[in-house]
């Protein structure tokens, strides 16, 4: 039930991300889509960061006042985030739709963090690491069902009122359950210090050098894989010459994501046997090591797979494909240890705040990706060079931004994990 979050807010905002805002505006204000689109993506993304921001204060009286307060609260968001999916569907008013998506988006966003950071709080042991591929798991399994969903079914006005209703019903569930636990009068999340006073006397809760090097890593990824997926169809057409770009590229970014979930569910199961074999559940739970060899394997795949696609020294959709596939399990990769990295940070050495900014990552990285993307077709018209190789070496720029970061890691003091065989 917990993991409920996770897929929601994953399959909402990829939803928004990707299809929902195209289909919208082609439908009521085709006219304008060169300047309503950009726009709406926008709002968006200023709103999830700003619902980010917000949950680190909210959660401050969520989880340490009044009980009735709580019911309220957690019931009331949830209400509006169903009452913002179901004007999505039924309004036809461009501005309406904008301040449903923009209120989904932020709410969204404020509710998984709060959630997010009282989950991580009761992990122990071995269920670091199975935490954190359940979440990938259900995350990469949302951000591929998403768009094929909507697409098919965004006149089903019906079903969308079932989506929204049966989300707000779990929502209201999972932050009444999380409330129950917390004992009045008190905060029990890592990502609030006040009612630690000897986590926030040592400044346990701050970002440190260690940490800003970890997320501009991550940054650097996600901008990198933001930028190649939303501009994959692109690639196809026009630097490939491929014909049905549309449908090849929806089948390569759904084929990578399920390489990603296999990768993902592989990893678990074998690191799973050898922490059972050598009983080193207590160790995990101590050590908040970045595995270096894992993350410059991961690099080392994702930056081979930009300069190949950028060579064009081979043609095929079979080529696309192998690369696609090896995108699919580095960043499947990618994101396990991540997220299992910046939890680990948060409960083991009390420094919620690596968990608040990494979980706001995508939403940057989409506003650092829409900015590039602008800047491209800029640079693109005055120097008179193709839009997509632009865009190819601008992944390939983003993948040597986070070698550099990682190659930066051992320098600043982060303990280098060495996997054992």
């Amino acid at each position: 039930m917990k993991t409920f979050i996770y897929f929601y807010r994953t399959f909402l905002s990829t939803g928004i991300q990707t299809v929902l805002p195209q289909l919208f505006i082609m439908a009521y204000v085709p006219l304008h889509r060169s300047e309503l689109l950009p726009l709406c993506l926008l709002l968006a993304s200023i709103s999830s960061i700003g619902g980010i921001a917000a949950s680190r204060h909210l959660s401050r009286y969520f989880y340490g006042g009044p009980v009735d307060g709580r019911a309220a609260i957690g019931i009331g968001l949830s209400a509006l985030v169903g009452a913002g999916v179901i004007s999505m569907f039924l309004t036809h008013d461009w501005p309406i739709y904008f301040i449903a998506v923009a209120l989904v988006s932020g709410l969204l966003e404020l509710l998984f963090n709060m959630l997010d950071h009282r989950y991580v709080e009761e992990l122990s042991g071995i269920e670091f690491k199975a935490h954190a591929s359940r979440v990938t798991v259900v995350q990469l399994i949302a951000l591929t069902a998403a768009p094929f969903y909507f697409t098919f079914t965004v006149d089903m006005v019906w079903l969308q009122v079932l989506l929204a209703a049966g989300g707000s019903a779990m929502l209201v569930a999972l932050m009444l359950s999380s409330a129950s636990a917390a004992k009045q009068g008190q905060t029990v999340l890592a990502m609030d210090t006040a009612d630690r006073p000897a986590r926030a006397a040592s400044g346990a809760n701050r970002l440190r050098t260690r940490d800003f090097a970890f997320l501009l890593y991550a940054l650097a990824v996600y901008v990198a894989v933001f930028i190649f997926s939303s501009h994959l169809i692109y690639i196809l057409h026009d630097y490939y010459g491929m014909t049905g770009a549309t449908w090849k590229g929806g089948l390569l970014l759904g084929i990578g994501n399920l390489v990603a979930v296999a990768v993902v569910l592989g990893c678990f199961r074998v690191k799973s046997a050898q922490m059972v074999r050598k009983s080193h559940a207590k160790a995990v739970v101590s050590s908040t090591a970045l595995p270096a060899r894992t993350h410059a394997a991961v690099v080392a795949c994702l930056l081979a797979s930009a300069v190949l696609l950028y060579g064009r020294w081979l043609t095929g959709f079979a080529f696309i494909l192998a690369l696609a596939c090896l995108v699919g399990g580095a960043f499947g990769i990618f994101q396990l240890l991540a997220r299992e990295y910046a939890s680990r940070r948060a409960v083991g050495e009390g420094a919620g705040i690596v968990l608040t900014s990494y979980n706001n990552l995508k939403n940057i990285a989409s506003l650092v990706g829409f900015s590039s993307a602008l800047a491209l077709a800029s640079a693109s018209s005055r120097l008179h060079i193709e839009y997509v190789r632009l865009v190819i070496l601008a992944v390939i720029v983003c993948i040597l931004a986070a070698c550099m970061a990682l190659a930066v890691i051992p320098a600043l003091g982060i303990p280098q994990e060495e996997e054992k065989q």
